[in-house]
């Protein structure tokens, strides 16, 4: 696993990891996922593990670390479904990007489709949820609906936020384009370098323009998405009932990684969970074909229950660049396709990466007319409505055919019974952020966002507690502490631990100590100051702001100023700004406090309160 970089997830995100009793032995493969069958298999994981990274509950998979040893036990259950030992990347579908400046028509496409049909159906997405897992969306004015999700984690030896929500790669806003957005006035000019040019209007709409739109980032730019963020993007989508999703991702798969504990193991089945769920999801073919040889449909679009589509150009002809073979199910127009890049201009894009959220947005409009169709009876509706290019009936170019909606009647509509039932978790899957009644997403506490964003980070503090060493106080240990309510168990043990080792003075409203005492802990929302006072007094100049600090979530809080006693009995921590809900721990490192007696203070203190 590369520590520096947690490249696919967020924000939002996965269960907290857990620290296995073993968690000191050195462990022989660092980055692997098992899918186990039932709770006894899930026991048997966290008993052998050395370290548990991530819990994925809804998809019945674990993430760690473990021996030879340990995997050769868990492949002897028959609880344990597969054993990935090799992870995987997957990379964005798309070829090229290019400002549009004289396109006669930007929404060629669309017509191309026919989805003027759906229109005039009062067909628009409302009340259906499309998630796209993707590069992010940048927040333009036209995106200002789009539910950001992130499922990276912040790099901290860089100086940007890799966990940040928005679009950097100038990928996924396009493809969000494509799927929804609302219909927009916008001109070009049919010479850019002329100012006597002519200037042309035309509107731009997405294809289903009224879905719920959720974009789950899950890249890292030039690293793609790791597997680990691709599954706890599948599982927030499963845990929040979302109808359709859109993969523009993609990653080529051997027979061997297909097999029972390949490569592809936890892809598969993230995906086949997803599809019990009821979602359907749709998915780019890649675009590796060139000098006329057709390369395999990348995954997870090759998958039996994921709509494979690949691109065509203006002509209908296939792109001479879109993935094909018996995998493939559709096709649709992916060469030079108007979308709206970083800047919020129109840029022309080409690839099977704008080709699948077409037919995203299509089923969206399918589903909202027919609800209670499965994914099985919404692709048979998609498949009713195509037309047979090339070679007469199904080709590995095109598939079952073009998309079109030009002779739909939802009157005519027929499908074939499906009895799968949904199957779909008793509750969101652990901190995860979750769709409320009012359709709108709720968004996790900032503690949440902390541990979700920081969890290899967290892992590496845990086992340096486990193997015995010391972390820095105001740097590790601080952070660490002000997110103890959102850790798992066995984290909470070690980190309960080690602030025994160091006899930190620890207290509260509700716990005292005969060293230390604070005032207003129970009204510091109001109040926001407390009077800290020492029985022993320390000397006021050791006292210094850099060894006094407040953290909530991980973060220390700005604005905190100090008043000291010129006897050092006490001093007052006080905060400037608002003091929002959430834990709070006021820190004094003892790294160089001395008593008025001129003794060093042996101890560092700990202050936590709550603001309700």
């Amino acid at each position: 696993m590369n520590w520096k970089k947690w490249a696919c997830a967020l924000v939002a995100t996965f269960t907290i990891s857990a620290v296995a009793p073993q968690l000191a032995q050195a462990a022989d493969y660092d980055d692997v996922f098992i899918v186990y069958k039932s709770e006894a298999g899930k026991q048997l994981i966290e008993k052998n593990a050395t370290r548990i990274v991530k819990d994925f509950d809804v998809l019945q998979t674990v993430e760690g670390a473990f021996t030879k040893q340990a995997l050769q036990i868990l492949k002897q259950s028959p609880e344990i479904q597969s054993i990935q030992k090799k992870s995987l990347r997957l990379s964005p579908a798309s070829t090229d990007s290019h400002t549009l400046t004289n396109m006669k028509n930007p929404t060629w496409n669309i017509e191309r489709l026919s989805i003027q049909k759906l229109w005039q159906n009062q067909l628009t997405g409302k009340g259906i949820k499309v998630a796209m897992i993707d590069t992010g969306v940048k927040n333009l004015t036209m995106f200002q609906n789009v539910k950001k999700l992130s499922f990276v984690a912040d790099d901290l030896t860089t100086a940007t936020d890799e966990s940040n929500p928005e679009d950097v790669e100038n990928h996924g806003t396009r493809v969000a384009s494509v799927i929804s957005t609302a219909p927009k006035a916008v001109q070009f000019y049919s010479n850019p370098n002329s100012t006597s040019s002519t200037k042309l209007s035309y509107t731009y709409s997405g294809i289903a323009p009224n879905v719920e739109l959720y974009s789950l980032k899950v890249t890292e730019p030039g690293l793609g998405a790791e597997l680990s963020n691709i599954a706890s993007a599948i599982e927030w989508s499963i845990a929040n009932k979302i109808d359709v999703l859109n993969i523009s991702l993609g990653v080529s798969l051997s027979a061997s990684d297909l097999q029972t504990n390949g490569a592809g193991a936890t892809l598969k089945n993230a995906i086949a969970k997803a599809t019990k769920a009821g979602i359907t999801i749709v998915s780019a073919t890649g675009n590796d074909s060139k000098n006329g040889i057709l390369a395999p449909v990348l995954y997870p679009a090759a998958f039996d229950n994921v709509i494979a589509v690949g691109a065509t150009d203006n002509m209908n002809n296939v792109s001479s660049f879109s993935n094909g073979g018996k995998a493939i199910d559709v096709v649709a127009p992916g060469e030079n396709i108007p979308a709206i890049g970083l800047e919020g201009a129109i840029v022309r894009s080409s690839g099977t990466s704008f080709a699948s959220p077409e037919i995203a947005g299509v089923i969206a409009l399918l589903k909202e007319k027919f609800p209670t169709y499965t994914p099985k009876q919404l692709k048979e509706v998609l498949l009713a409505n195509t037309v047979d290019y090339g070679a007469k009936g199904f080709d590995n170019s095109y598939g079952n055919g073009f998309v079109n909606f030009a002779s739909f009647d939802p009157k005519k509509v027929t499908v074939s019974q499906d009895t799968s039932k949904v199957v779909t978790p008793n509750m969101p899957a652990s901190s995860l952020p979750t769709a409320s009644t009012s359709k709108k997403v709720k968004v996790q506490s900032d503690a949440q966002k902390y541990v979700s964003s920081h969890q290899v980070t967290i892992t590496k503090w845990i086992t340096t507690l486990q193997k015995g060493k010391s972390l820095n106080f105001m740097t590790q240990f601080a952070p660490l502490y002000s997110v103890y309510y959102e850790l798992a168990s066995p984290e909470k043990k070690f980190i309960t631990n080690y602030r025994k080792k160091i006899k930190a003075v620890s207290i509260s409203s509700a716990v005292k100590s005969s060293k230390l005492k604070a005032t207003n802990l129970t009204q510091m929302k109001k109040k926001k100051y407390t009077k800290l006072t020492f029985t022993t007094a320390i000397k006021p100049s050791t006292v210094k702001t850099s060894n006094v600090k407040v953290f909530k979530a991980g973060k220390a809080v700005s604005g905190v100023t100090l008043k000291k006693d010129k006897k050092g009995k006490w001093v007052q921590v006080k905060m400037k700004n608002t003091l929002t809900k959430g834990h709070y721990v006021i820190v004094i490192n003892n790294a160089s406090l001395k008593t008025t007696k001129n003794k060093k203070v042996t101890t560092p203190f700990v202050v936590r309160f709550v603001v309700k």
